[in-house]
């Protein structure tokens, strides 16, 4: 897909929204003055940027709300593996619903989805790199991590359907999704077919 004057207007807010939740309304738990754990609702603006305008737009909108927001609050050093995780989370979720019910999409699917989409960044890639880079165990942070994540996933959940829901109630293009809330027959259906 192109990249459209559109796209780099939604991408743009899409980026400003993930640095204020991840950078400024997140709670931080750092371990040896490294941050360990860090919990917020900083990758949903990504992980939309990926349902509503497709994998590159929110694999970009991750890269540069990460690189953007590093330069305007660092926090540590600067690895470019936490920026390619970050751009990740935009990628993986279009990836994911297209793979998992040919785009249509429920709140039981998007829970999945951005479970399978945080389990893969947050609890699989993130600790692997905090101990590949600073020796941080694994063992340490996964608890908190878990914690975490049992309440972000099914949160985000609600928060994308209703931003979905609210957004093709308005009229605005959802290029990647079907949306089967209204009609929840309506995936199981596409899938008998």
């Amino acid at each position: 897909m192109k990249l459209t004057v559109y796209h780099t207007c939604c991408i743009a807010m899409l980026v400003a929204l993930n640095i204020i939740l991840t950078r400024v309304f997140s709670i931080r738990i750092s371990f040896e003055g490294i941050e360990g754990i860090r919990i917020g609702f900083g990758t949903l603006p990504v992980i939309l940027a990926g349902i509503l305008l497709g994998g590159k737009q929110g694999f970009i909108t991750g890269v540069m709300g990460d690189m953007i927001g590093f330069q305007l609050n660092p926090s540590g050093v600067y690895l470019p593996t936490f920026t390619l995780i970050a751009g990740m989370n935009g990628m993986l979720a279009p990836v994911i619903i297209r793979w998992f019910c040919n785009g249509m999409i429920s709140l039981k699917k998007l829970v999945i989805v951005i479970g399978i989409n945080n389990i893969m960044t947050s609890l699989v890639l993130t600790p692997f790199l905090l101990q590949l880079h600073f020796g941080i165990p694994i063992l340490v942070t996964m608890p908190g991590r878990v914690v975490a994540q049992a309440f972000l996933i099914p949160s985000m959940a609600m928060m994308v359907n209703i931003l979905i829901k609210r957004l093709q109630q308005s009229g605005v293009s959802v290029h990647y999704v079907q949306y089967s809330v209204i009609n929840p027959r309506q995936c199981a259906d596409k899938q008998g077919e």
